[in-house]
């Protein structure tokens, strides 16, 4: 139940990161915990991924969605960063995947 609730909040969460309804990850992790209330413990719903670990999360949303319905399949940005569609490294040395020094236009916090 717990992965149900948080899985959905992330996959809607990185669905605004990737369509530029949410300007950088920062606004996305902040605005997450200060504004609708997102576990502290995440970090934020888009740090949960890199917390997570990218390709587990897209497994265990692959696993979600063969049990309760294409609504868990994780979106396009969670594959590439997964390294599922895209050779892009990780940012960060750290393995971080959604990450502050991108560049904008690859999901950065500063322009």
């Amino acid at each position: 139940m717990k992965d149900r609730m948080l899985f959905r909040q992330v996959i809607e969460s990185l669905k605004c990161l990737e369509t530029g309804v949410l300007r950088s990850v920062d606004d996305g992790n902040i605005g997450s915990i200060m504004g609708i209330g997102a576990p502290v413990w995440t970090g934020g719903f888009i740090q949960f991924v890199n917390t997570y670990g990218p390709q587990r999360f897209v497994d265990r949303c692959n696993e979600l969605a063969e049990q309760y319905g294409e609504r868990f399949r994780p979106p396009q940005i969670a594959l590439e960063k997964a390294g599922i569609s895209s050779s892009r490294p990780p940012c960060a040395p750290t393995g971080a995947v959604f990450c502050r020094s991108a560049p904008v236009g690859a999901h950065s916090v500063r322009d």
